[in-house]
């Protein structure tokens, strides 16, 4: 099978932190026999075409490097929305030129694979002329941060409108789906998976006396409530560090309630991390935690429970689907909470060591890229054998 992916987020160079996921996914489907062509947004000091681990890679440009910020933290373009006329224009200058490289491109793919929702607007559009069937996939900030505001609101759903398929990584995002007035026969869940090779599980319960986050520093992954709650902890285990991998525009308010905590000697901002780098610091830690109060799965989750490192999570969207049974839940928004599951697992060690196991298995079972990609070719093989009804027999939902 001839797939194109396109998607407005990928991996800049090899081993970046960068959506892997994606990459893992294409290589998955390569290995299966099928040719995989990866159309993406072009960054600073990431190379205009290459081959990425065995995945045909393209990448467009749509300004000068020092103008190329709409993927300049790992929020992505949710985050560059809000800065100002300046990054709009510049999405809309993206999305022509994405649109213009589709028009080359998707002839000679059989099926095309859209990663978030502007992704799946754009080839829509690109694809009038050729019929090229679509499938997309929504990671969770496309749908969430996107469909309040109505311009956004339009462009996602004229987007999936148009796809065979919607692909949503958790229940939860799945029913926001339907609720933009999709048919639900046209939802399936597919979670976002791993390459279990770049995740080796570290067995030992000798780790060291760290707690690791890993995320956006934005204000929906909820880091100030794990900062707050790490006081707590820090009063019961004065020896343990928290670790924070990654960027965003809450940075400095996060350095600052760290400061006015006093816990400078126990915090710790590691800023961007490769994909190696993060895999090393999950075998290393004794916890991973993920306070978000919004999120569409938490792939870092998979990737924590494939090291053998136990989560304490909230208990919001997609995320007991991947830790319910074998990983800590706590309430969303609530410091107390935190600290008391991460406290459980700290005093626990039979708790620990079964979070471990049923963690690392979990992943293997049903997290696994290898696993997970049959599933997605049975949906690309029903696209190629089902056509759209024609888009004036197809009721159109108010926005």
């Amino acid at each position: 099978m001839n797939i194109l992916m396109v998607t407005t987020n990928f991996p800049r160079w090899a081993k970046d932190s960068r959506a892997p996921f994606i990459l893992g996914l294409a290589k998955s489907l390569a290995s299966k026999g099928n040719q995989v062509r990866v159309l993406s947004m072009h960054n600073p000091g990431a190379s205009l075409q290459e081959e990425l681990e065995g995945v045909s890679v393209r990448r467009v440009r749509y300004a000068a490097d020092r103008n190329e910020t709409l993927q300049k933290d790992a929020a992505g373009i949710p985050s560059a929305w809000k800065h100002g006329l300046k990054s709009k224009f510049l999405l809309g200058w993206f999305s022509l030129k994405m649109w213009q490289q589709l028009l080359i491109t998707s002839p000679r793919a059989q099926i095309i694979h859209a990663h978030w929702a502007l992704s799946a607007a754009i080839v829509r559009l690109a694809s009038f002329k050729q019929r090229t069937p679509y499938v997309v996939t929504v990671h969770g900030s496309d749908i969430y941060k996107t469909t309040s505001n109505p311009l956004l609101r339009a462009v996602v759903r004229y987007g999936l409108r148009g796809a065979h398929k919607i692909i949503a990584v958790g229940k939860d995002l799945a029913a926001s789906v339907i609720q933009l007035g999709i048919d639900p026969g046209r939802v399936a869940v597919v979670h976002t998976g791993i390459t279990l090779e770049d995740f080796p599980m570290n067995p030992s319960a000798d780790r060291r006396e760290q707690i690791l986050f890993v995320g956006s520093l934005i204000p929906r992954k909820g880091v100030n409530f794990l900062i707050e709650a790490m006081a707590e902890i820090y009063e019961h285990w004065p020896a343990y560090q928290l670790l924070i991998v990654g960027e965003g525009e809450e940075e400095g308010k996060l350095r600052a309630l760290t400061s006015k905590l006093n816990l400078e000697d126990h915090v710790h901002f590691l800023g961007n991390q490769s994909q190696a780098e993060v895999s090393q610091l999950m075998r290393e830690s004794k916890l991973f935690v993920l306070p978000s109060v919004e999120e569409g799965q938490g792939v870092v989750l998979v990737e924590a429970m494939a090291s053998g490192t136990p989560c304490v999570a909230s208990a919001v969207g997609g995320i007991p689907d991947v830790i319910a049974g074998v990983g800590c839940l706590v309430q969303p928004g609530s410091c107390a909470d935190l600290s008391r599951g991460i406290g459980s697992l700290l005093v626990d060690d039979q708790l620990w060591q079964r979070y471990q196991n049923a963690g690392r298995k979990r992943v293997e079972e049903a997290f696994s890229w290898d696993v997970l990609s049959e599933s997605i070719l049975k949906i690309y093989q029903e696209a190629l054998g089902k056509q759209l009804l024609p888009e004036s027999r197809q009721p159109e939902p108010p926005l």
